[in-house]
């Protein structure tokens, strides 16, 4: 786009809206900034959709912030990561690291780019009945762990915010005592909001069919809400 176009095309705005508004959608579009997700990056949908590896993808949260820090660098808009606790601060995929969030924000930081908001990591091997909702006290207890961990690097090193996306449900009618896993889920999230610092905020994602194509435990903004 030459800059005769440009101008023809600002023109045209200020002839529809006023110069005044223009400017001042100019002055917002420069300040604009958005929050890239980490994942995008790595191994297709990260561990939900394992076993497809892009050409070139990235292979650890350092070549995710090289890529990452590329963005930023077209768009300058971009340099906040949010990452996910087992794919970024851990070396098994089953334990978080705190030591291990505090050298990936050295290295974002080196990079141009700051650690944006956290996930902790619910959809993996042993969660098939659920997460915080599990009726297994053991695995309910992980994730506790693990979402409590997120809070504190979420406050050390992010933005002090914490985002939860549950895939609890089932496939089929009759497949899981809906309303026990509630249950189960208030009992964790209450334990999580004991434990978490009051300055983290916690948001709670919800969706009607991902990824149980019958139900999801959290399947409204209602049963989040509540």
């Amino acid at each position: 786009m030459n800059e005769k176009m440009i101008s023809t095309g600002l023109e045209l705005l200020e002839a529809e809206f006023g110069k005044d508004k223009v400017k001042k959608c100019i002055a917002a579009v420069c300040k604009f900034k958005i929050e890239i997700p980490g994942w995008i990056f790595g191994e297709f949908g990260g561990g939900r959709f394992a076993g497809y590896m892009p050409p070139a993808c990235a292979r650890n949260i350092y070549e995710k912030l090289d890529d990452a820090a590329f963005v930023n660098k077209l768009t300058r808009a971009t340099d906040s990561v949010a990452m996910h606790v087992l794919w970024d601060f851990s070396n098994d995929e089953v334990s978080g690291s705190y030591k291990i969030a505090r050298q990936v924000n050295d290295a974002a930081q080196e990079r141009g780019l700051k650690v944006g908001s956290i996930s902790p990591t619910y959809f993996l091997k042993g969660s098939y009945r659920g997460s915080l909702s599990a009726d297994e006290a053991e695995t309910r207890q992980r994730y506790i762990e693990q979402t409590v961990l997120a809070g504190e690097i979420a406050r050390d090193y992010g933005i002090g915010l914490v985002t939860l996306w549950l895939p609890d449900g089932s496939q089929y009618p009759g497949q899981a005592n809906l309303q026990r896993a509630m249950r189960n889920l208030r009992t964790a999230l209450d334990e999580i909001h004991r434990q978490m610092d009051k300055n983290v905020r916690l948001l709670i994602e919800y969706k009607l069919f991902e990824p149980g194509t019958y139900s999801t435990v959290l399947s409204d903004w209602g049963s989040a809400y509540m």
